[in-house]
This record gives C-alpha cells, sequence and structure tokens, in this order.
C-alpha cells in the first residue's frame, strides 16, 4: 500500500471513528440549513434578498446579530457544503473522542467568531463591504483548537504532521494568496480563514 493510500485509510478511519456525536449533530445542522436555504425556501418563492439577509452575514450590517449563527452553519452552494462537511467531520472526529463535546464546539464557535471578526476588521480597514458565509471558519478553528491543544500532535494528512505545521501551511498559503492575488481571489475568503485559525488556537492553548 502507497503512503497516500495508507494516510487516506488513516483519515477514513477517523472521519468513521464512533463517539463524536457533537461533530455529527453539527453537520446535521449544516446539512439542515442547507437544504432549507438552498430548496426549500427557493421553492417557496422566498426572493434572493432575504435569503442573503437571513443566512448572510455582511460586514456594513454587523447590528444583524441573527447572522452571526445563521452564516456560520450556510452554504454558498452544495459544493461548499461537502467540502464544509469533510472538514467539520475530519477534524471533529479527531478532537470530540479525546476531548469531549464541549471542546468541539468552543473550537467550531471560536473559529466561526475570529473568522467573521477578521472579515469584518477587513473591509473596515479598506472601506469595503463583504458577505460571508460557511462553515469554513469553525473547520478551521478546529484546527486551530488542536494545534493549540498539542502542536505536535500527527494529522493523517498527505504526507503526514505535526499539526502546528498544518496550520501555518494553511495560514501562509492565505496569506500568500491576499498578496498576490488579492483578498477576495478564487472566491475564499482567505483573511476570514487565518482569523478563524488564530481563534481557535487562542482557545486551544488557553485551556490546555
Amino acid at each position: 500500500m502507497s503512503v497516500a493510500s495508507r494516510v487516506e485509510t488513516q483519515w477514513r478511519a477517523a472521519v468513521d471513528r464512533t463517539g463524536a456525536p457533537g461533530a455529527t449533530a453539527l453537520v446535521a445542522v449544516m446539512v439542515a440549513v442547507a437544504t432549507l436555504q438552498q430548496v426549500l425556501l427557493p421553492a417557496l418563492g422566498v426572493p434572493k434578498p432575504v435569503l442573503q439577509r437571513a443566512f448572510y452575514f455582511h460586514t456594513n450590517r454587523p447590528a444583524w446579530l441573527w447572522a452571526v449563527a445563521t452564516s456560520a452553519v450556510a452554504h454558498g452552494g452544495f459544493l461548499h457544503l461537502v467540502i464544509n462537511v469533510q472538514l467539520v467531520l475530519g477534524f471533529g472526529s479527531i478532537i470530540e473522542p479525546d476531548y469531549g463535546t464541549g471542546p468541539l464546539l468552543a473550537a467550531f464557535a471560536a473559529g466561526a467568531l475570529g473568522a467573521l471578526g477578521a472579515g469584518f476588521a477587513l473591509q473596515t480597514a479598506i472601506g469595503g463591504a463583504e458577505s460571508y458565509v460557511g462553515s469554513s471558519g469553525g473547520a478551521f478553528g478546529m484546527l486551530g483548537w488542536l494545534a493549540g491543544q498539542n502542536p505536535q500532535r500527527s494529522l493523517p494528512t498527505v504526507p503526514p504532521g505535526p499539526v502546528w505545521a498544518i496550520a501555518a501551511l494553511v495560514c501562509g498559503v492565505s496569506v500568500g494568496v491576499v498578496f498576490v492575488y488579492g483578498v477576495g481571489a478564487f472566491g475564499i475568503a482567505h483573511v476570514p480563514h487565518v482569523g478563524s485559525l488564530l481563534a481557535g488556537g487562542i482557545v486551544g492553548a488557553t485551556f490546555r
């Protein structure tokens, strides 16, 4: 078996581990909200501006506090949802069996808030306005939390590496893409991703 195949097998085994009800519940909420947002409400004729207001966090409308919660579990499309489901299950199934449901949810919440805070700070600094949606903030908060808790812990990535190195790589790539291509390059919220990693890392390091 090749190294890549062994790593894939290890990652799938981590995702399939039992004892992760919080991660499973998060995914269930994400799927339910996506179905409501992408299928049911549009089928009922709910206008797109109403959906945008309900599910997206708008940096020029920070007083719409409900969007802090809804934007963390809503998504821009089903591919977006599938990617984030894999991330939440992957990191969540590593965190929860070893540390519990509370730390898992704390890491997700810290990442989501860190992402929105970084996005708001960025748009305020450049005088712009942007809308954010998706669970990648929460997912990268989990990665940051793992790095803060146990930096040397190995993750079944390709190739396997310590969690601090994986988190640093994600941060470095995000910052590099911003400098080369701009803050919204490829339709990805690079700066919020960095914010989520940092927020998760701070919470993980504080409570280890």
